[in-house]
């Protein structure tokens, strides 16, 4: 288990691998669009948000900006504090995470296809599906595992459910042609995770 000063320099990164009623700014759809929504985005190779991010974990919390790209099965996420403080550069690929210092400084690195896994289980004690963080955020069950949707009258997205979490959407708007999250919860037991998103960038689609 992690001591409390190393969890405050990488909560936000933990929570985020981790990581209502509904207010949309989306015209009413039907469930064979969002059929349609889902297969289009789930090809989507390379993306980027930017937004900000607030952690509840216990009595542990804080909020940090984020930046999230997503290149292939590669992420780059950028975490700073106020004004840059903090500032910590997350990679995430298959077989190996690391993570570094605002001064390129490295300051943990795991190996092997399980790494997101092993590092949130040994600096928390957690048994997490890390890779499914990726689906999640963009208003996507994993395809991978088995999970419930649950849909407004509109035929809007409200939340998922999938490994045991709550994912409740509270907001989409429209970029680049697609309906994205705006507003995103994630939250299990005592663990809670909230994203606010300013943009959608799709940089590339497969094919």
């Amino acid at each position: 288990m992690i001591q409390l000063t190393v969890w405050h320099r990488f909560a936000p990164i933990i929570l985020l691998l981790t990581c209502v009623s509904a207010c949309t700014s989306l015209r009413p759809v039907q469930p064979s669009e969002w059929v349609n929504r889902q297969a289009a985005l789930l090809v989507v190779d390379d993306w980027e948000f930017r937004g900000r991010m607030a952690f509840k974990s216990n009595d542990e919390g804080g909020q940090a900006k984020l930046r999230w790209q997503q290149a292939g099965d590669t992420s780059f996420i950028h975490l700073a504090g106020p004004f840059g403080a903090g500032a910590y550069d997350l990679i995430w690929e298959p077989g190996r995470v690391s993570v570094a210092d605002s001064g390129g400084k490295q300051s943990v690195e795991y190996h092997g296809p399980d790494a997101a896994e092993q590092f949130l289980h040994d600096q928390l004690g957690w048994s997490f599906p890390a890779g499914s963080t990726r689906y999640w955020v963009m208003g996507l069950l994993d395809p991978a595992a088995p999970g419930d949707e649950r849909f407004d009258d509109a035929g809007v997205l409200l939340g998922i459910k999938q490994h045991g979490w709550n994912i409740n959407y509270e907001r989409f708007s429209d970029f680049d042609g697609f309906a994205l999250p705006t507003r995103v919860s994630m939250e299990k037991g005592s663990t809670h995770l909230r994203i606010a998103i300013s943009k959608w960038t799709m940089l590339a689609v497969e094919g």
